[in-house]
């Protein structure tokens, strides 16, 4: 059966229902592609030509099921985990859309890692590191991976390897203990943003600046200037003065405890 789009439509503008739950009489295909106004349409309503598909029904325990993962916060929205140092892609995106009436647009360059012009966006800030869909550029795909400021490029990639990356540095350190770290470097597990696993890492501090240094056991993808990098410790690390307990501070993971955090510069 062919999809007969405009008879569908005009059939579910006149029925007041959804598209899919159109039926179309397997017997009379030729009566109903003849139909082309509203008021032909409406004439196969009558006759019984087309007709409403019923809804599927719900078992009344998994209606329940279902009514109490909304109520957490699942299958709808962000999910129930949502925190200010993390921002899913997505919620970026609405975020960046509402704001669009405000941001004004700044066109520039879209390069790749060899500097060869391949497109032009129409702000930086419309853009994330580790995008994919979105950039709108032809033969791809292509992956955001950098922004140059000063210039204005979007720089973007063919190879998602690319994205990799084993190190990064941060700012603006806030412990979460009375007591921050007396002995570095120090062997942590970082996370760089919302469902991202922590990952093994050393963290290392920078004596003449309050930047700190981390390098990663094994690459990390898309770390992103600007987003929160958090700091887990599975136990109690040495050089950190007994100031977390078991249980003190809040958990990271299973038998994880959260150290502290900054932003990725």
């Amino acid at each position: 059966m062919k999809t007969l789009k405009t008879q569908r439509r005009l059939a579910a503008d006149i029925l007041n229902v959804g598209i899919n739950r159109i039926k179309f009489s397997s017997d009379n295909l030729d009566d109903i592609k003849e139909a082309i106004t509203r008021e032909d349409i409406k004439e196969l309503v009558k006759e019984g030509i087309i007709t409403i598909r019923p809804e599927k029904g719900v078992k009344r325990r998994a209606g329940k099921k279902q009514d109490l993962r909304r109520k957490k916060g699942r299958k709808r929205g962000g999910g129930s985990k949502r925190k200010i140092v993390y921002r899913r892609k997505t919620e970026y995106m609405v975020l960046i859309r509402k704001l669009r009436k405000y941001l004004k647009e700044k066109p520039g360059e879209i390069v790749d890692t060899k500097g060869k012009l391949v497109g032009e966006h129409q702000g930086l800030w419309f853009y994330t590191i580790g995008q994919r869909k979105g950039i709108g550029l032809p033969q791809g795909p292509y992956w955001v991976l950098g922004k140059d400021l000063k210039r204005n490029f979007l720089i973007v990639t063919k190879n998602e390897k690319d994205l990799l990356k084993k190190e990064l540095t941060c700012k603006n350190i806030n412990w979460i203990s009375p007591k921050h770290p007396a002995l570095f470097p120090l062997k942590i597990k970082a996370k760089i943003r919302y469902g991202h696993q922590p990952a093994s890492a050393i963290l290392s501090k920078n004596l003449k600046s309050k930047i700190y240094n981390l390098k990663f056991n094994k690459p990390q993808r898309a770390i992103t200037p600007g987003q929160s990098v958090v700091f887990c410790l599975p136990t109690v690390a040495p050089g950190f003065a007994g100031a977390l307990r078991q249980g003190e501070s809040a958990k990271a993971g299973k038998g994880q405890e959260i150290l502290g955090g900054g932003i990725i510069s």
